[in-house]
């Protein structure tokens, strides 16, 4: 099943580089070294925030306790609301359901709703928590 919804999913992005290819190849590239200056700044932005707490010879222990569980229940606070929001908007799309439904295929709509939603909601990993975890472990060598 999981080879017929990466066939579907290869038909969609070969479908969309089909017309105007070099201009929807520069949004793509776009899009990932902006992707990339995010993961970087984020990236340096934790890890001089670590550093500076890691300095403070009174309060080094506390508070990087403090920042590091408010860290991890931000993190899980905004991959949620990504999942739950992204899941309305995947589930309750109106594009294209009837003639889905009417399909023998249409079993296959929850594992592809699915599949869209872990894809969209994977942003906050990538983006924020990886980056974090990286100058976590350069400044503490935890993790």
């Amino acid at each position: 099943m999981f080879t017929e919804l990466l066939a579907y999913q290869r038909r969609n992005v070969a479908r969309f580089f089909r017309t105007n290819r070099s201009a929807k190849l520069f949004t793509v590239f776009g899009f990932i070294a902006a992707c990339s200056f995010l993961v970087a700044l984020v990236h340096s932005l934790f890890y001089y925030g670590f550093l500076y707490i890691a300095r403070d010879a009174y309060f080094r222990d506390a508070v990087t306790l403090y920042v590091i569980e408010l860290f991890l229940l931000v993190s899980f606070l905004l991959v949620l609301a990504s999942a739950f929001l992204s899941g309305l908007f995947v589930l309750f799309r109106p594009d294209a359901d009837p003639l889905l439904m009417s399909s023998p295929r249409y079993v296959l709509k929850l594992p592809l709703a699915i599949s869209r939603m872990f894809a969209s909601s994977l942003w906050p990993l990538l983006v924020v928590i990886l980056p974090a975890l990286a100058a976590l472990h350069r400044v503490y060598g935890l993790v």
